[in-house]
């Protein structure tokens, strides 16, 4: 059995989404079966974290500092009253989400959220290449 938000479960540590969507997410680093324009393989991984409602959210990911990050975007799991559940995707016009901050040999994101959407459950999904190693 998983939890279910809205049209996602989550089960062993693992975001689904329905077949329709035809893409699978995990905390986990994982392969999407797709290359890049130079042949290269994209890997995905999704995080989930809850957003704070400020300015420059810093969180730590396992994503190789060395990665070119070609892809980020998330959703926000945004309660309010008489709404059970309000899914608003990001970047938008008052937020954002930047992967390029270094810590060490993993990658950092920098979270900016609106302050309304503070203790609202997040799921950023990046995709990146790694380099060719010569």
């Amino acid at each position: 059995m998983g939890l279910y938000l809205g049209e996602k479960m989550i089960a062993a540590g693992v975001v689904q989404t329905p077949s329709r969507f035809g893409q699978s997410y995990s905390i986990e680093e994982a392969l999407t079966g797709g290359t890049w324009v130079d042949g290269r393989p994209i890997y995905q991984m999704t995080i989930v974290t809850t957003a704070n409602g400020q300015s420059m959210q810093m969180i730590p990911t396992s994503i190789p500092s060395d990665a070119q990050v070609i892809s980020a975007s998330g959703v926000l799991d945004f309660r309010i009253a008489g709404i059970s559940h309000q899914y608003i995707t990001i970047p938008t016009s008052d937020s954002y989400i930047l992967v390029d901050a270094r810590d060490g040999n993993c990658m950092t994101i920098r979270l900016d959220t609106h302050s309304d959407w503070n203790g609202s459950e997040t799921y950023i999904n990046v995709q990146y290449v790694k380099p060719v190693n010569i």
